[in-house]
C-alpha cells in the first residue's frame, strides 16, 4: 500500500467538503417536500394550519443550513451544516406526521 500524498489528502477533503454540500442539498429536499405536503393536506383537510406552519419553518432552516454548508470553507464546518440541515428536515417531518395523524384522527371521528 503506497503512502497518502499531501494532494491524496487534499482531494480528500476537497471530497469530503462537497458531500457534505450535496448531504445538506438532500436534507433540504426532504424538508421541502415534507412542507410542501403538510401545507397541501392541511389545507384540503380545513386544518388550523400550525403544523403546516411549523414545516415551512423547519424548511427554511434547512435551507438556510444548506447554504451555510456551501459557503463553508472546511469540511468540518460544512457537515455541521449539513447535521444541522438534516435535524430541520426531521423537524419538518415530524410536522407533517403531526398533519397526518390530525387528519386520521378527524377521519376516524366522522
Amino acid at each position: 500500500m503506497m503512502p497518502t500524498t499531501i494532494a491524496d489528502q487534499r482531494q480528500d477533503q476537497k471530497d469530503s467538503l462537497l458531500a457534505a454540500q450535496v448531504d445538506a442539498d438532500a436534507a433540504y429536499d426532504t424538508a421541502a417536500r415534507a412542507s410542501s405536503q403538510a401545507c397541501a393536506w392541511s389545507a384540503r383537510a380545513g386544518l388550523s394550519g400550525g403544523d403546516a406552519a411549523e414545516a415551512v419553518a423547519a424548511a427554511s432552516r434547512a435551507r438556510h443550513e444548506a447554504d451555510s454548508a456551501h459557503a463553508a470553507k472546511t469540511q468540518d464546518d460544512a457537515w455541521t451544516a449539513a447535521r444541522a440541515a438534516w435535524a430541520a428536515a426531521s423537524s419538518a417531518m415530524e410536522a407533517l406526521e403531526r398533519v397526518s395523524a390530525e387528519i386520521q384522527q378527524d377521519m376516524r371521528a366522522a
